[in-house]
């Protein structure tokens, strides 16, 4: 199981309104229902940036330590193990918890949310950009991995996006 890239924001903001912070510490803890033979892995990273990048995260981890005060955003994951594949770990619950100090400055407005409206379209953290088939990054992506070969026999734009899903997905 993975999770969605998690603004740490949303944790330390429970009025919505996002604030300067540093981080501090955070801690996990993990309620599992105990089944024999079985076993978790929990690993988490932190990154700068909303979405992963090589260089702006860090690589997966399951100790902590304290150098932590850049990181804006983390993501989760756990891996199940059991010798018998009739049972499986049964997962209850993961708190997150973070210590952090909150800058404000003196002349800060005092905000509040008087309205909250969930709107049925929920902005990804995720930014998205069109790269043209032409365009000489996309060439060389083709040629390396050779998505020609994968999107041939495509009767339409729509029949290339689903082929290279599917070929996406079984990487």
């Amino acid at each position: 199981m993975q999770s969605d890239i998690i603004g740490i924001g949303q944790l330390v903001a429970p009025d919505g309104v996002a604030r300067q912070f540093s981080l501090n510490k955070l801690w996990f803890e993990l309620r599992t229902i105990a089944v024999p033979n079985t076993k978790v892995d929990f690993e988490y990273r932190l990154g700068s940036t909303p979405e992963y990048n090589l260089d702006t995260w860090t690589d997966w981890r399951s100790g902590f330590d304290s150098a932590f005060s850049s990181f804006r955003c983390l993501q989760w994951q756990m891996t199940l193990f059991t010798e018998n594949p009739l049972v499986t770990l049964g997962v209850e619950e993961l708190e997150i918890r973070a210590d952090v100090r909150v800058s404000l400055q003196k002349d800060q407005p005092k905000l509040k949310i008087v309205q909250r409206q969930m709107l049925g379209q929920i902005r990804s953290l995720h930014r998205f950009s069109y790269l043209s088939s032409e365009a000489k990054r996309a060439r060389i992506f083709r040629e390396k991995w050779s998505l020609d070969n994968v999107i041939a026999g495509s009767t339409s734009e729509f029949d290339q996006f689903i082929r290279l899903s599917e070929w996406a997905r079984h990487q």
